[in-house]
């Protein structure tokens, strides 16, 4: 058997496309037509891989770094035409500048695509009456004030630390009770620690809704604003929860993590936005103004 790979288009080899995503998934998978056509194929970069000439695989990218489709007719599967495929589209995203691609693997396909460095992440889901997971690989990393672009978060806590580790002046957390998972972590602490003392203009300000979780049971960071009071501050806003719609993360006046206070899962990043990282400055910053340093945490520190 011989074959190849090319780009294709979706108004120029549509058909053909359709047919490959046809044959294996509405025939042979039984997916819905409704859900497999789904309006994104002119807006995506596919691929297609001829074997002995014939028509055999193909697989799609999105423009928000979503691969997905990725389909291989069963005559010839188990033969590394797959493999082939994501490599090439895995290849052209570099080129192209993504800095992470992800994808919904069906979970029996998981150890494929973990052996091309995907990682999985979350509970299993159901996509078509197929269990799924939500899969991710990083192609390169992301630079605080160079790499713009919002970008869906699933692990806030890596992103929280590498946008603290790369942040030099300024950090500003706004947050209902900086969430154990993402903020009190040996790691985490360390570098708000590292950019605190990184010189004398460090500034670091943690907002809190709700003090009173961490003053019952300890917080790395309070350890560390009892260390650094001047460099590490944390005031309690008074604010009903509908009058603050999200928690965020500034690093530097231009990076950000936000997500909504009632949708954790809805957490989005950029690490280069400066016109929308000031204005969630400029909020912080008036909250800051109007809050206090929470009598709670005052009487621990006792």
């Amino acid at each position: 058997m011989s074959w190849e790979i090319r780009r294709a288009a979706w108004d120029a080899d549509g058909d053909v496309l359709a047919a490959i995503r046809r044959e294996v998934f509405i025939d042979e998978q039984r997916v819905a037509e409704s859900l497999e056509w789904d309006g994104l194929d002119d807006q995506a970069s596919h691929w297609l891989a001829f074997a002995d000439g014939e028509p055999a695989g193909t697989l799609r990218l999105l423009p928000d770094g979503h691969i997905g489709r990725v389909a291989v007719r069963r005559p010839w599967r188990g033969r590394g035409i797959g493999r082939a495929l994501m490599r090439t589209a895995l290849a052209s995203a570099r080129a192209t500048g993504f800095h992470e691609v992800h994808l919904n693997a069906q979970v029996d396909a998981l150890g494929f695509y973990e052996r091309l460095g995907f990682t999985a992440f979350g509970p299993e889901f159901d996509d078509a009456g197929i269990p799924h997971r939500v899969m991710r690989l990083t192609l390169a990393p992301r630079q605080l004030g160079r790499h713009a672009g919002r970008f869906a978060v699933s692990d806030r806590a890596a992103i929280a630390l590498d946008l603290v580790r790369q942040s030099r002046v300024q950090l500003r957390i706004l947050s209902s009770v900086l969430e154990p998972a993402v903020y009190d972590r040996d790691e985490f602490a360390a570098a708000v620690s590292g950019l605190a003392r990184r010189h004398r203009n460090s500034e670091v300000r943690l907002l809190l809704l709700d003090g009173r979780q961490i003053a019952q049971r300890g917080h790395r960071l309070l350890a560390l604003h009892r260390r650094l009071p001047s460099a590490v501050q944390i005031r309690r806003l008074e604010l009903p929860p509908n009058e603050v719609p999200e928690a965020f993360l500034i690093a530097d006046q231009s990076g950000l993590l936000c997500h909504d206070l009632r949708e954790p899962e809805s957490a989005w990043a950029d690490y280069h936005n400066r016109p929308l990282a000031e204005s969630y400055r400029l909020q912080f910053d008036d909250w800051w103004q109007r809050s206090s340093p929470d009598p709670e945490l005052r009487e621990l520190l006792l």
